[in-house]
């Protein structure tokens, strides 16, 4: 992978973590 694809997958990650939390309404 490249230094930038790596770089991206933790953001996507975070994204993810974020939005299916926001649809349990752990985060507001």
């Amino acid at each position: 992978m490249t230094r930038s694809t790596a770089a991206h997958l933790p953001e996507n990650l975070r994204l993810h973590t974020v939005g299916s939390s926001q649809k349990k309404g752990t985060i507001k």
